[in-house]
């Protein structure tokens, strides 16, 4: 099990599935475009970095369950912290 603090403690179990939320800034509400950038986002690292079990899009947050993959090059589990960069931290392209 890995544990690492942020502005709450974290828990990661190796081989488990995960229930993440996480939400807007402020928990504004984004327009339905906005909404579907986060949706791809959260679909890209599916069978790459996660398995997506479920997403649930809220006009002003996220819920989803993942379960992190094996980083077959670095022989590790990929940590929820560098699963939800990916997510969040994503740069839009055109």
């Amino acid at each position: 099990m890995t544990f690492y603090r942020r502005d709450l403690p974290h828990l990661q179990r190796d081989f488990k599935a995960h229930f993440v939320t996480f939400a807007s800034f402020q928990r504004r509400i984004l327009p339905e475009s906005a909404r579907d950038i986060t949706l791809d986002c959260c679909l890209h690292d599916h069978e790459r970095k996660i398995a997506l079990h479920a997403t649930v899009l809220m006009p002003d947050h996220v819920h989803l369950i993942v379960s992190p993959l094996v980083d077959k090059e670095r022989r590790c589990i990929y940590s929820l912290a560098e699963i939800m960069s990916g997510i969040k931290g994503r740069p839009l392209i055109g």
